[in-house]
């Protein structure tokens, strides 16, 4: 955020406080987005969300109203408060499964319920009367972080080559564009000093095929599951970033070493991607 700014996060805690209190740099206020709210602030970042295809498909009702009802929640507050810009991380799994690259002009078609209330909060974001509104789909996520989930593709393998498990791997052609996680949060950073327009921007550092990545792990054992199919394969083109927030810099290859790390220091074996408690 720029110097001088001062940040209020509003959380559940739905996953837990890991990374979240005893930070300094924020105050935080434990409420649940759908709460009527009055947002009085320059600037909003809805980061508030139940992500990934497996944790929308367990819960689907929450999805659809926190992902959905609850950004249109946060959007009706942005407004009542008089914010000027708004800052809505979305996703690139709304592209689907495309043979061409796409970029933010390609017609979306989501194929999971995740997708789905993304795409539908992206046109609560369009619709809203905030004068600026940036929408950043984000590449999968890779990285260590205070809560790091072990159900994203990098992740996902290094932590099966720690525990010594075989990753069956399904669709190995198929693409991904990925993203460092400090990347991530640095472009939402580079977002919240944008105004005057309206943007939407492809956020990544690069596409790779999912055999690509699996090589990148030393001594993953892989096995190529030829029965399950993958509903989703896109390239992702990122020259609008390039232009209005520059480019990505942490390379897949450099942090394989600190997601192991991150594991074998402590040990993460359940999935961080689910909540701590049932969402509602």
């Amino acid at each position: 955020m720029k110097e001088g700014w001062e940040v209020d996060v509003l959380d559940t805690l739905l996953f837990g406080a890991s990374g979240i209190l005893d930070n300094p740099h924020y105050r935080l206020q434990r409420t649940d987005v759908r709460s009527t709210l009055v947002l009085e602030s320059d600037v909003v970042v809805h980061l508030a969300a139940l992500v990934g295809e497996p944790l929308c498909s367990k819960f689907p009702d929450a999805a659809r109203d926190i992902n959905i009802e609850g950004t249109k929640a946060v959007i009706e507050a942005a407004e009542r408060g008089g914010v000027s810009l708004f800052v809505f991380p979305s996703t690139c799994s709304l592209y689907g499964w495309r043979a061409e690259e796409v970029d933010e002009t390609t017609d979306l078609e989501p194929t999971n319920l995740y997708a789905e209330t993304k795409m539908l909060g992206e046109d609560w974001v369009q619709r809203s009367s905030i004068e600026s509104k940036v929408i950043l789909r984000l590449a999968t996520l890779f990285g260590a972080s205070p809560r790091m989930r072990l159900d994203l593709i990098l992740n996902q393998f290094v932590a099966s080559k720690v525990k010594g498990e075989t990753v069956k791997l399904f669709e190995p052609k198929a693409w991904r564009p990925i993203l460092h996680v400090r990347d991530a949060a640095k472009a939402i950073i580079q977002a919240s000093a944008l105004s005057g327009q309206n943007y939407i921007v492809n956020v990544g550092y690069g596409n790779y095929r999912k055999e690509t990545v699996a090589q990148m792990v030393p001594d993953l054992k892989i096995q190529i599951e030829e029965s399950i199919k993958d509903r989703r394969s896109y390239r992702v083109s990122f020259r609008k970033m390039l232009y209005l927030l520059g480019p990505r810099t942490t390379a897949p290859e450099s942090s394989i070493g600190e997601i192991e790390g991150a594991i074998r220091t402590e040990p993460m074996w359940t999935d961080n991607s689910q909540p701590k408690v049932k969402p509602t």
